[in-house]
């Protein structure tokens, strides 16, 4: 049986996108708030399209910028359906999931001239084409697949958000208005989380797509709950 390398670095980096999004998905589920990983996971699309059409690149900067604040924006909008329209949990993640989803579809039919952005690959992303993307230096030195790279700084960036705010995670998933009372800024975590799920879903678009990245946040933590009860 010979090694296949190409084969390890899709495993390899899909293993890293599950890890990561699995312990995001972990908080989520703690708040009650798991399909709202779907939602920013949809909602983060117009942002991609406008970040795009600003730079011209599928991997520039501006791509991450404008899905971060798309995903803030999706919980600003779900908070506000919840808290001031009290609209249920559910229905405000419906209402603004498919709403800002359809905005960015629009956004790519009508810029399609312009935009060289496939909806599928959004979709359902392109790991099988990793091997030939590699990383190359100026010098021309081969660093290999960029994703794997990209998958690599997403779980450190994710490992090293939890191992910093881990206290105040566990608080503000379990009690909020404890946590409010012991002085952490329960707002200001829940912004922070769902910033870093942002960046986690949209570093993931190009390799696994959307749809990949909502089970990978919902499934893991999900399993906790089979077995046995106490």
């Amino acid at each position: 049986m010979t090694f296949d390398s190409n084969a390890f670095l899709i495993i390899f980096t899909g293993s890293l996108i599950a890890i990561s999004c699995g312990f995001l998905g972990v908080f989520m589920m703690l708040r009650k708030m798991s399909m709202t990983g779907d939602a920013i996971s949809h909602a983060v699309l117009p942002g991609i399209v406008i970040g795009y059409f600003v730079s011209g690149s599928q991997r520039s900067l501006e791509v991450i910028i404008g899905a971060g604040l798309l995903g803030i924006l999706a919980t600003l909008m779900i908070d506000w359906l919840r808290k001031r329209a009290r609209v249920q949990l559910d229905a405000s993640i419906g209402i603004t999931f498919t709403l800002l989803f359809a905005i960015g579809i629009i956004l790519i039919n009508l810029l399609a001239y312009k935009v060289d952005l496939d909806q599928e690959c959004v979709l359902y992303g392109e790991i099988a084409y990793l091997p030939i993307d590699s990383w190359i230096t100026k010098s021309g030195l081969n660093l290999g697949p960029r994703i794997t790279w990209l998958a690599g700084l997403n779980f450190l960036f994710v490992c090293g958000f939890i191992y910093l705010l881990f206290k105040e995670l566990i608080l503000t998933s379990f009690d909020e208005n404890f946590s409010s009372v012991m002085g952490i800024p329960a707002k200001g975590v829940n912004l922070a989380l769902m910033s870093i799920v942002s960046y986690t879903t949209v570093s993931s678009f190009e390799s696994v797509g959307a749809i990949l990245v909502v089970a990978l946040l919902v499934v893991p933590p999900a399993t906790l709950s089979f077995g046995p009860k106490a």
